[in-house]
């Protein structure tokens, strides 16, 4: 299968879902699922990694941060979303300054 590239290999794939409190009370799956995140995040770290973050956890904190911040537009974009906007009369907010990153 990773030798043969030249030729199709005819493999597939199945994704499932399945209800958890089929197999499992809900309350005793969530304490087990936090006990794998903690053991992932305990592990030694390399130098300079401040954190070690679980599958989606970045994106769900860069969304909060988006939520409460805002999300950043070049000022270019931001001007020509204003020249969209005016034949509407529409005004865009006033350009908020904030610190990159």
């Amino acid at each position: 299968m990773y030798e043969d590239l030249d030729n199709p290999q005819n493999i597939g794939h199945l994704f499932g879902v399945l209800p958890i409190a089929t197999f499992e009370a809900l309350g005793i799956y969530f304490d087990r699922i936090a006990k794998a995140g903690e053991e992932v995040r305990g592990v030694r770290r390399a130098p300079g990694v401040e954190r070690i973050h679980l599958p989606g956890e970045r994106e769900a904190l860069l969304a909060a941060r988006r939520r409460r911040e805002g999300i950043p537009i070049g000022i270019e974009t931001w001007r020509e979303l204003g020249a969209l906007a005016a034949p509407a009369g529409l005004r865009p907010p006033p350009v908020r300054q904030t610190s990159v990153g």
